[in-house]
Parts: C-alpha cells; sequence; structure tokens
C-alpha cells in the first residue's frame, strides 16, 4: 500500500466523520425546534408552583383538627383515618375553577381506581362547598369546623387543588399541583405516590 492510498483512506475517513457530525447536529437541532415553547414555559410554571409549595410546606406537621364528614357530628381528623394518606387539599377561596377540581380528582380516580371507598385517599376542604362536593360523587369529604380550623399549609394565592402526602408522622410532604395541560406531569406524580406509600 502506498502512502497515496492511506491517505485518500485518511481523507474519506474523515469524509465520513464530518457527514455523520453534519446529519447528528442537523437532527438534534431539528429536535430543538420540534419543542413548544408555550408547553416548556407551562411546565417550568406547574414546576415552580409545586416546588414553592414543596419548600415552604415540607416537613409541617399537621395538627388533629376538628373536622365534619359528611354528618353533623364534628371529630378529630386522626381519630378516624390511618396515616401516611394521599390528600386532595381544596384551597379556601370560592374562585376554584371547575375544570381544576375535575381534573384533581379524575386524575386519582384513575390511578386509585378504589376511591369512593379507599379511606387513605381523602378530600379536605376548608369550607363546605356544594360545587366541590357536586363532584365527588359518593365519597366522602372532610371540612373544617370552624375559620380558625387551618391544616397548618401555606397556600398563598392558590386557587387550584393540590396533592400532598401526609406521613405516619403527621409530617407533609410530596407536595404538588395538577393542571390539565400538562397530564403527564400529574400522572408521573401519582404513579411515585402509589408505588412509594400505597404497595400494600
Amino acid at each position: 500500500m502506498q502512502i497515496k492510498d492511506v491517505i485518500i483512506i485518511i481523507l474519506g475517513l474523515i469524509l465520513v466523520f464530518l457527514i455523520v457530525q453534519i446529519f447528528v447536529l442537523r437532527n438534534g437541532n431539528s429536535q430543538m425546534s420540534d419543542v413548544d415553547p408555550e408547553s416548556t414555559r407551562l411546565q417550568r410554571e406547574i414546576l415552580y408552583e409545586s416546588f414553592i409549595y414543596s419548600t415552604t410546606n415540607e416537613g409541617s406537621i399537621i395538627g388533629n383538627i376538628e373536622v365534619y364528614e359528611d354528618s353533623d357530628k364534628p371529630f378529630f381528623l386522626f381519630d378516624s383515618i390511618s396515616l401516611p394518606i394521599l390528600m386532595i387539599v381544596m384551597p379556601p377561596t370560592e374562585d376554584i375553577c371547575n375544570s381544576c377540581i375535575n381534573y384533581a380528582v379524575h386524575s386519582v380516580k384513575y390511578f386509585f381506581p378504589d376511591f369512593l371507598d379507599n379511606k387513605r385517599v381523602i378530600v379536605f376542604s376548608h369550607k363546605l362547598n356544594s360545587r366541590i362536593k357536586s363532584q365527588m360523587d359518593r365519597k366522602k369529604m372532610y371540612y373544617c369546623v370552624s375559620d380558625s380550623c387551618k391544616l397548618g399549609l401555606i397556600h398563598g394565592q392558590a386557587s387550584k387543588p393540590f396533592y400532598v402526602v401526609l406521613n405516619p408522622d403527621r409530617k407533609a410532604s410530596m407536595f404538588f399541583t395538577p393542571n390539565n395541560l400538562m397530564p403527564e406531569l400529574t400522572d408521573r406524580y401519582l404513579k411515585i405516590v402509589k408505588e412509594k406509600y400505597f404497595r400494600n
């Protein structure tokens, strides 16, 4: 083999390498341009909201507050439930949107088909709200007995339901705000919660 042949082989390999690099760069750029900026912005918002709830409330100890279930007789929350639980918290506002309630509840129903009878998945509302109650089917809800009743969680200006796990030590964790525009995040969250806390 002459030097000329070796140079031709080396140049051929360099050319193949350059063609592959150009193809990889073009393919990578086209995938980047397929990313919807609105979707990315919304995903960041949802994650930011959940991050704020988590950093503000993570590890908060929930007191044994007095609540109503669907009866007139009040009782203490932890006297009737076994921890850990997944709680769907309805914020203390009348401005909560129906589609937000619907999405938060139906997402949980998908992952927990026994939702209506499952005593470890509960719905908590600071006030008796007929719009919320109408979307619960037969699911029992927990309501505060008085205006001074508080979970001890900071809601900020939330007008959407959020999820939180209450652990056996009554500490809150795993905050998440479901959003129907990003169902894959909600599904991922509920899958993690189910695998981590509801194996048995």
